[in-house]
């Protein structure tokens, strides 16, 4: 009996290679022992011999004065390999079964500060965890995204534009109101090359005027003065300096107008951080965004084409198959080191051999294995997990070969590490083609068909497809319906006076009744003058049996 691994409501004694003595031991301390081992609590403890030839005949005494002052392991203390106790005071227990705990998130923390300070277009964060509760004994991970973001101060920065007394932006070289993310510029330092920085900033040619005053004085009023001192050493604005800070009243704002600019078109930023995938395994999707900033439409110009999100497919893998999760959780694809996951459990190494390995690398599609262990990748991960495969016992390479046991002893330092060598693509090709399918008319014009396969050899670990086509058509039983035609023995049709086998709807005519008669009506409906000759036999015989006999003489 294995007693390192009961996990019903039954009593157990021992520690890994040893047992504990009872001296100083309490019902917390009972407590914080069966909450270690995963389970609930408590039901009973006591001190004796429960099965002797364990205790007494293969087990030293590991532990002694165990004491605890809360039900929890880490704040219990005890002394090691002591030599007082005898085993009659060895400690016999009995825990409660843990029910499985779904996991919850905690409350979404506040928003980061956004990626830029004033304005551009930035983006800003939150995030939980799923700690409220965290997963325990086999219950679900929490659904949905751990992290969210949205954009934030997405007013353009530094952005001009003229507008009319309704504060309607301009679109033609009329004099208009001169506004700075929605506030007004004082005149203050102003000279032409400043004027021509500025229109040329807002996407225009150049300046045509410019004074101070107040040209709408209900909006002038209504604002803010954002901008004063305004100096340019060059007609490019990067060459400006300003202050935030003014000294200035409404009626010197700036008055301008410009030469018009063409418009200018939107272009897509690019595109950000994949969201989490919706689900583990069996398909899922996952989402991106991207802006159109990368220019800002202005002046007219077109928006930005097509879709800011862009959806793709993530977690493909079927849930009933084997797959190596890396440290993270992502699935290993190369050579690396991997958790080896059944239907998203762990498995583990009883039984497991080199056979083993190499049949499950190669049920995966590598190549075959590289390396195994038992041990911890990444705990967290391995312990919110289920154990759902053990003792996988291969006798050969092929998966085929395998046995293996849902059931399982085990603890998750036991779970298989696996890394398997990728395979080598191995590109397609085609088989021979088969035999023409049967004629879709008999009569009129039909098709017919030959296939072959892209299966000598099937494209395998990504190797390319076959080339060409799978499907080779050609048409076949041409002649019209209701008509006579004369062919050769090879089934040419004979447009001159050589004699051949009469055809009708593409099969042979039984000469029963045939007469002189039948003969010249029959050349005449073909268009020829008259019959020379006629008789009957099998002169073309490998090409009539393969005929049916359509017609026999209908008073021609």
């Amino acid at each position: 009996m294995d007693t390192r691994h009961l996990t019903s409501w039954k009593e157990y004694c021992c520690s890994k290679g040893g047992t504990v003595c009872g001296d100083g031991f309490t019902t917390l301390a009972a407590n914080a022992v069966c909450r270690h081992m995963g389970h609930h609590a408590v039901i009973s403890w006591r001190q004796g011999i429960l099965y002797r030839d364990v205790q007494i005949g293969s087990q030293v005494i590991k532990l002694d004065e165990v004491e605890c002052n809360t039900n929890d392991w880490l704040q219990c203390t005890s002394v090691r390999n002591t030599s007082h106790c005898t085993h009659e005071h060895d400690v016999l227990i009995a825990c409660e079964l843990a029910l499985p705990r779904n996991g919850g998130y905690t409350e979404w923390t506040p928003w980061s500060i956004c990626s830029v300070q004033y304005c551009g277009g930035g983006v800003q964060d939150r995030s939980r965890n799923c700690t409220n509760p965290t997963p325990r004994y086999g219950g679900h991970d929490c659904y949905g995204n751990e992290t969210d973001t949205r954009q934030c101060n997405n007013d353009i920065c530094g952005y001009f534009e003229t507008v009319d007394g309704n504060g309607t932006k301009l679109y033609s070289e009329e004099e208009g109101v001169l506004l700075y993310e929605g506030g007004t510029v004082c005149i203050d330092a102003w000279d032409n090359t400043t004027a021509n920085a500025i229109c040329r900033e807002m996407g225009h040619h150049e300046m045509i005027s410019y004074r101070a005053g107040l040209l709408y004085e209900d909006l002038q009023l209504q604002r803010e003065i954002k901008l004063d001192d305004v100096h340019c050493k060059t007609r490019d604005w990067k060459t400006c300096t300003s202050e935030r800070n003014h000294d200035c009243t409404h009626d010197q704002d700036v008055i301008i107008a410009c030469e018009l600019a063409i418009p200018w078109d939107g272009g897509w930023s690019y595109y950000g951080k994949w969201t989490r995938c919706s689900a583990t395994c069996g398909g899922g999707n996952r989402t991106r965004e991207r802006t159109c900033t990368n220019p800002i439409p202005r002046y007219g110009g077109a928006n930005c084409e097509g879709n800011s999100t862009q959806i793709g497919e993530c977690n493909t893998f079927n849930c009933k198959e084997f797959r190596l999760a890396g440290e993270f959780g992502d699935t290993v694809t190369d050579d690396q080191e991997g958790i080896l996951l059944y239907e998203e459990g762990t498995v583990c190494d009883d039984q497991f051999t080199n056979h083993s390995a190499n049949a499950i690398c190669k049920e995966m599609g590598f190549e075959r294995q590289l390396s195994w262990r038992s041990g911890i990748l990444n705990q967290e991960l391995q312990y919110s997990k289920k154990i759902t495969l053990d003792d996988v016992s291969c006798k050969s390479n092929v998966w085929s070969s395998c046995n293996s046991s849902k059931q399982h002893n085990c603890d998750h330092t036991e779970d298989v590490l696996l890394a398997c060598e990728s395979a080598t693509p191995r590109a397609g090709g085609w088989t021979e083609y088969g035999k023409w399918s049967r004629c879709s008319a008999e009569c009129g014009g039909g098709n017919q068909s030959e296939i072959r396969t892209c299966t000598n050899p099937t494209p395998r670990y990504g190797g390319a497809d076959c080339v060409g086509e799978a499907v080779k058509t050609r048409a076949c039983n041409t002649f019209g319906c209701n008509e006579f035609t004369l062919v050769d023995a090879i089934g040419n049709k004979i447009e001159d006076d050589r004699e051949g086998l009469l055809l009708f709807e593409g099969g042979t005519v039984c000469n029963d009744k045939w007469t002189n008669n039948s003969a010249n009506a029959v050349c005449r409906k073909m268009g020829r003058h008259a019959a020379i000759s006629y008789r009957n036999g099998t002169v073309f015989k490998d090409l009539q049996i393969k005929l049916k006999i359509k017609t026999r003489q209908r008073g021609l």
